[in-house]
Protein backbone atom coordinates (compact mmCIF):
# COMPACT_ATOMS: atom_id res chain seq x y z
CA UNK A 1 0.00 0.00 0.00
CA UNK A 2 1.08 3.42 -0.78
CA UNK A 3 2.34 6.13 1.86
CA UNK A 4 -1.05 8.20 0.59
CA UNK A 5 -3.12 5.28 0.97
CA UNK A 6 -1.64 4.28 4.56
CA UNK A 7 -2.53 7.86 5.50
CA UNK A 8 -5.93 7.27 4.70
CA UNK A 9 -6.51 4.06 6.13
CA UNK A 10 -5.25 5.42 9.60
CA UNK A 11 -8.49 8.19 9.14
CA UNK A 12 -10.67 5.37 9.10
CA UNK A 13 -9.56 2.87 11.31
CA UNK A 14 -10.77 4.07 14.24
CA UNK A 15 -14.49 4.32 15.06
CA UNK A 16 -15.61 7.15 16.15
CA UNK A 17 -16.38 7.62 20.05
CA UNK A 18 -19.97 9.00 19.39
CA UNK A 19 -20.42 6.00 16.91
CA UNK A 20 -19.53 3.78 19.69
CA UNK A 21 -21.56 5.31 22.25
CA UNK A 22 -24.55 5.05 19.99
CA UNK A 23 -24.07 1.14 18.71
CA UNK A 24 -24.04 0.32 22.81
CA UNK A 25 -27.30 2.41 23.18
CA UNK A 26 -26.79 6.54 24.60
CA UNK A 27 -30.91 6.74 25.29
CA UNK A 28 -31.16 9.27 22.77
CA UNK A 29 -33.63 9.83 19.82
CA UNK A 30 -33.62 6.62 17.10
CA UNK A 31 -33.67 9.11 14.19
CA UNK A 32 -30.58 10.95 15.23
CA UNK A 33 -28.85 8.03 15.85
CA UNK A 34 -30.04 5.80 13.11
CA UNK A 35 -28.69 8.91 11.07
CA UNK A 36 -24.97 9.28 12.47
CA UNK A 37 -24.62 5.35 12.60
CA UNK A 38 -25.30 5.03 8.74
CA UNK A 39 -23.60 7.97 7.43
CA UNK A 40 -20.18 7.03 9.76
CA UNK A 41 -20.71 3.37 8.32
CA UNK A 42 -20.97 4.88 4.58
CA UNK A 43 -18.00 6.84 5.29
CA UNK A 44 -15.40 4.15 6.69
CA UNK A 45 -16.98 2.13 3.66
CA UNK A 46 -16.59 4.60 0.81
CA UNK A 47 -12.92 6.08 2.06
CA UNK A 48 -11.92 2.03 2.58
CA UNK A 49 -12.70 1.76 -1.64
CA UNK A 50 -10.24 4.51 -2.31
CA UNK A 51 -7.64 3.36 -0.41
CA UNK A 52 -8.44 0.48 -2.50
CA UNK A 53 -8.20 2.15 -5.66
CA UNK A 54 -5.33 4.33 -4.22
CA UNK A 55 -7.57 7.16 -5.02
CA UNK A 56 -5.17 10.25 -4.80
CA UNK A 57 -7.31 13.32 -5.55
CA UNK A 58 -9.61 12.62 -2.71
CA UNK A 59 -8.35 13.36 0.82
CA UNK A 60 -10.79 12.77 4.05
CA UNK A 61 -10.75 14.97 6.32
CA UNK A 62 -9.88 13.41 9.85
CA UNK A 63 -12.09 13.30 11.88
CA UNK A 64 -12.55 15.39 15.38
CA UNK A 65 -11.91 12.55 18.21
CA UNK A 66 -13.13 14.74 21.07
CA UNK A 67 -16.53 14.17 22.70
CA UNK A 68 -18.02 16.35 25.21
CA UNK A 69 -20.86 14.29 26.63
CA UNK A 70 -20.01 14.06 30.26
CA UNK A 71 -20.30 17.52 29.98
CA UNK A 72 -24.53 17.65 29.58
CA UNK A 73 -27.15 16.42 27.09
CA UNK A 74 -26.39 19.74 25.32
CA UNK A 75 -23.05 19.34 24.79
CA UNK A 76 -23.42 15.72 23.89
CA UNK A 77 -25.97 16.95 21.08
CA UNK A 78 -24.12 19.86 19.70
CA UNK A 79 -20.99 17.31 19.48
CA UNK A 80 -23.39 14.62 18.37
CA UNK A 81 -24.54 17.46 14.98
CA UNK A 82 -20.95 18.66 14.71
CA UNK A 83 -19.97 15.43 13.58
CA UNK A 84 -22.68 14.07 11.72
CA UNK A 85 -22.42 17.16 9.47
CA UNK A 86 -19.05 17.04 8.99
CA UNK A 87 -18.84 13.64 8.04
CA UNK A 88 -22.31 13.85 5.90
CA UNK A 89 -20.69 16.61 4.11
CA UNK A 90 -17.68 14.32 3.17
CA UNK A 91 -19.87 11.42 2.27
CA UNK A 92 -21.29 13.49 0.00
CA UNK A 93 -18.69 14.83 -1.70
CA UNK A 94 -16.89 11.85 -2.09
CA UNK A 95 -20.65 10.24 -3.81
CA UNK A 96 -19.85 12.70 -6.66
CA UNK A 97 -16.19 12.18 -6.76
CA UNK A 98 -15.32 10.97 -10.41
CA UNK A 99 -13.29 7.49 -10.20
CA UNK A 100 -13.29 4.10 -11.88
CA UNK A 101 -13.71 1.55 -9.16
CA UNK A 102 -12.01 -1.73 -9.18
CA UNK A 103 -14.81 -4.53 -8.35
CA UNK A 104 -13.41 -4.92 -5.19
CA UNK A 105 -13.75 -1.23 -4.52
CA UNK A 106 -16.80 -1.11 -6.06
CA UNK A 107 -18.38 -3.41 -3.67
CA UNK A 108 -17.17 -0.92 -0.60
CA UNK A 109 -19.07 1.78 -2.75
CA UNK A 110 -22.18 -0.22 -3.45
CA UNK A 111 -22.43 -1.08 0.68
CA UNK A 112 -21.78 3.12 1.24
CA UNK A 113 -24.55 3.24 -1.01
CA UNK A 114 -26.93 0.62 0.79
CA UNK A 115 -26.28 1.68 4.32
CA UNK A 116 -27.36 5.91 2.19
CA UNK A 117 -30.93 3.95 0.98
CA UNK A 118 -31.73 3.37 4.72
CA UNK A 119 -32.39 7.02 5.57
CA UNK A 120 -34.29 8.49 2.13
CA UNK A 121 -38.16 7.07 1.24
CA UNK A 122 -36.66 7.42 -2.49
CA UNK A 123 -33.87 4.43 -1.29
CA UNK A 124 -35.86 1.96 -3.34
CA UNK A 125 -35.65 4.11 -6.34
CA UNK A 126 -32.30 5.07 -6.20
CA UNK A 127 -31.41 1.66 -5.77
CA UNK A 128 -33.29 0.67 -9.23
CA UNK A 129 -31.62 3.62 -11.27
CA UNK A 130 -27.92 2.32 -9.58
CA UNK A 131 -28.91 -0.98 -11.40
CA UNK A 132 -28.32 1.03 -14.79
CA UNK A 133 -26.17 3.88 -13.79
CA UNK A 134 -24.62 3.89 -10.93
CA UNK A 135 -22.99 7.63 -11.26
CA UNK A 136 -26.53 9.13 -11.48
CA UNK A 137 -27.90 7.03 -8.52
CA UNK A 138 -24.71 8.37 -6.41
CA UNK A 139 -25.18 12.26 -7.61
CA UNK A 140 -29.42 11.86 -6.75
CA UNK A 141 -27.93 10.28 -2.93
CA UNK A 142 -26.00 13.18 -2.51
CA UNK A 143 -28.81 15.55 -3.10
CA UNK A 144 -30.89 13.52 -1.20
CA UNK A 145 -28.17 13.30 1.33
CA UNK A 146 -27.74 17.27 1.59
CA UNK A 147 -32.09 17.18 2.62
CA UNK A 148 -31.61 14.87 5.18
CA UNK A 149 -28.24 16.46 6.77
CA UNK A 150 -30.24 19.48 7.06
CA UNK A 151 -32.80 17.40 9.25
CA UNK A 152 -30.40 15.69 11.12
CA UNK A 153 -28.98 18.98 12.13
CA UNK A 154 -32.21 20.42 13.13
CA UNK A 155 -33.74 18.17 14.81
CA UNK A 156 -30.54 17.80 16.98
CA UNK A 157 -31.12 21.47 17.81
CA UNK A 158 -34.77 20.95 18.67
CA UNK A 159 -33.70 18.87 21.50
CA UNK A 160 -31.06 20.96 22.40
CA UNK A 161 -33.66 23.91 23.01
CA UNK A 162 -36.05 21.15 24.79
CA UNK A 163 -33.62 20.37 27.38
CA UNK A 164 -33.83 23.66 28.72
CA UNK A 165 -37.85 24.43 28.58
CA UNK A 166 -39.55 20.77 28.86
CA UNK A 167 -40.39 18.88 32.04
CA UNK A 168 -37.64 16.61 33.43
CA UNK A 169 -39.27 13.61 33.39
CA UNK A 170 -40.49 13.46 29.31
CA UNK A 171 -37.98 12.03 27.21
CA UNK A 172 -36.07 13.32 24.89
CA UNK A 173 -37.87 11.33 22.04
CA UNK A 174 -41.02 12.66 23.59
CA UNK A 175 -39.82 16.06 23.67
CA UNK A 176 -38.59 15.80 19.88
CA UNK A 177 -41.88 14.64 18.94
CA UNK A 178 -44.07 17.24 20.88
CA UNK A 179 -42.08 19.49 18.62
CA UNK A 180 -42.64 18.12 15.40
CA UNK A 181 -46.33 17.44 15.92
CA UNK A 182 -46.78 21.40 17.09
CA UNK A 183 -45.25 22.55 14.19
CA UNK A 184 -47.17 20.18 11.88
CA UNK A 185 -50.57 20.85 13.49
CA UNK A 186 -49.91 25.23 12.66
CA UNK A 187 -49.19 24.25 9.01
CA UNK A 188 -52.57 22.49 8.67
CA UNK A 189 -51.29 18.68 9.24
CA UNK A 190 -48.39 17.29 7.00
CA UNK A 191 -49.18 15.33 3.61
CA UNK A 192 -47.00 11.77 2.52
CA UNK A 193 -44.89 11.76 -0.58
CA UNK A 194 -47.70 9.66 -2.31
CA UNK A 195 -50.49 12.35 -0.84
CA UNK A 196 -48.54 15.34 -2.47
CA UNK A 197 -47.85 13.83 -5.56
CA UNK A 198 -51.83 12.73 -5.98
CA UNK A 199 -52.83 16.31 -4.92
CA UNK A 200 -50.56 18.03 -7.75
CA UNK A 201 -51.26 15.03 -10.20
CA UNK A 202 -47.22 14.39 -10.78
CA UNK A 203 -45.26 11.41 -9.58
CA UNK A 204 -43.54 10.72 -6.29
CA UNK A 205 -40.17 11.51 -8.11
CA UNK A 206 -41.40 15.01 -8.86
CA UNK A 207 -42.18 16.31 -5.67
CA UNK A 208 -38.94 14.79 -4.22
CA UNK A 209 -36.94 16.87 -6.88
CA UNK A 210 -38.69 19.79 -5.88
CA UNK A 211 -38.16 19.26 -2.49
CA UNK A 212 -34.47 18.44 -3.26
CA UNK A 213 -34.27 22.07 -5.26
CA UNK A 214 -36.03 23.94 -2.57
CA UNK A 215 -39.14 25.00 -4.43
CA UNK A 216 -41.81 22.59 -1.98
CA UNK A 217 -41.39 22.40 1.47
CA UNK A 218 -40.23 18.83 2.87
CA UNK A 219 -38.71 17.76 6.09
CA UNK A 220 -37.92 14.15 7.28
CA UNK A 221 -39.97 13.01 10.25
CA UNK A 222 -38.39 9.67 11.20
CA UNK A 223 -37.54 7.73 8.19
CA UNK A 224 -40.14 10.00 6.09
CA UNK A 225 -40.49 12.59 4.15
CA UNK A 226 -43.74 14.84 5.33
CA UNK A 227 -44.84 18.11 3.46
CA UNK A 228 -46.60 20.50 5.35
CA UNK A 229 -50.55 20.83 4.08
CA UNK A 230 -50.58 24.39 4.39
CA UNK A 231 -48.31 25.41 1.45
CA UNK A 232 -50.68 24.02 -0.92
CA UNK A 233 -53.72 26.09 -2.34
CA UNK A 234 -56.33 26.08 -4.52
CA UNK A 235 -55.42 28.74 -7.46
CA UNK A 236 -58.17 28.15 -10.65
CA UNK A 237 -59.51 25.09 -9.55
CA UNK A 238 -56.03 23.29 -9.12
CA UNK A 239 -53.90 22.76 -6.59
CA UNK A 240 -50.67 24.52 -6.47
CA UNK A 241 -47.84 25.61 -4.50
CA UNK A 242 -48.39 28.72 -2.27
CA UNK A 243 -46.58 31.45 -4.52
CA UNK A 244 -43.31 32.50 -2.74
CA UNK A 245 -42.20 29.11 -0.64
CA UNK A 246 -39.21 28.88 -2.88
CA UNK A 247 -37.83 32.24 -2.45
CA UNK A 248 -38.60 32.09 1.40
CA UNK A 249 -36.90 28.30 1.29
CA UNK A 250 -33.64 30.10 -0.45
CA UNK A 251 -32.66 31.79 2.76
CA UNK A 252 -32.75 28.56 5.32
CA UNK A 253 -30.16 26.66 3.12
CA UNK A 254 -28.33 26.25 5.87
CA UNK A 255 -30.56 26.55 8.76
CA UNK A 256 -32.92 23.96 7.59
CA UNK A 257 -36.44 23.18 6.86
CA UNK A 258 -36.82 22.16 10.08
CA UNK A 259 -35.98 26.08 10.59
CA UNK A 260 -38.39 26.92 7.74
CA UNK A 261 -41.49 25.42 8.86
CA UNK A 262 -41.06 27.22 12.24
CA UNK A 263 -40.82 30.72 10.78
CA UNK A 264 -43.52 30.11 8.75
CA UNK A 265 -46.20 29.11 11.50
CA UNK A 266 -45.22 31.57 13.82
CA UNK A 267 -46.42 35.11 13.89
CA UNK A 268 -43.20 37.13 12.79
CA UNK A 269 -43.05 40.52 14.34
CA UNK A 270 -42.12 42.34 11.38
CA UNK A 271 -45.16 41.37 9.22
CA UNK A 272 -47.59 41.33 12.16
CA UNK A 273 -48.95 37.88 10.76
CA UNK A 274 -47.76 34.31 10.01
CA UNK A 275 -45.50 34.37 7.40
CA UNK A 276 -47.64 31.66 5.65
CA UNK A 277 -50.75 33.88 6.51
CA UNK A 278 -48.75 36.86 4.38
CA UNK A 279 -47.81 34.35 1.41
CA UNK A 280 -51.74 33.65 0.68
CA UNK A 281 -52.29 37.67 0.78
CA UNK A 282 -49.35 38.13 -1.92
CA UNK A 283 -46.88 39.82 0.20
CA UNK A 284 -44.10 37.49 -0.89
CA UNK A 285 -41.11 40.15 -0.80
CA UNK A 286 -42.18 41.20 2.82
CA UNK A 287 -42.04 37.62 3.96
CA UNK A 288 -38.67 37.24 2.18
CA UNK A 289 -37.12 40.18 4.06
CA UNK A 290 -38.51 38.93 7.41
CA UNK A 291 -36.98 35.65 7.08
CA UNK A 292 -34.06 36.98 6.45
CA UNK A 293 -34.51 38.87 9.66
CA UNK A 294 -35.25 36.03 11.77
CA UNK A 295 -32.01 34.39 10.34
CA UNK A 296 -30.25 37.40 11.04
CA UNK A 297 -28.91 37.56 7.33
CA UNK A 298 -27.28 41.20 6.41
CA UNK A 299 -29.75 42.36 3.47
CA UNK A 300 -26.83 43.99 2.09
Amino acid sequence: MSSIASEQQKQIDSTPPLAKDLAGGAGISPDIAKFYIQVNKAAVLLSTAFVEDAVTDFIWKKQRRTARKHHGSTDWYLDLMDHGVECAHEVGKALVHPWRPSARAERHAMDAFMHLTELTPLGGELLRICQYDRPKAFYEMSKALDIITQQFKHSARLVVEAEAGREPQLTEEKRFVELRVDLLEKAGGGLSLTETAGLLGVTRQAVHKRVTAGTILGMMNGDKLVLPKAQFVDIDGRVKVLPGIAKVLRHFRVAGNWSALQFLVEPDPNLADTPFHALKKGRIEEVSHAAMAYLGIDEN
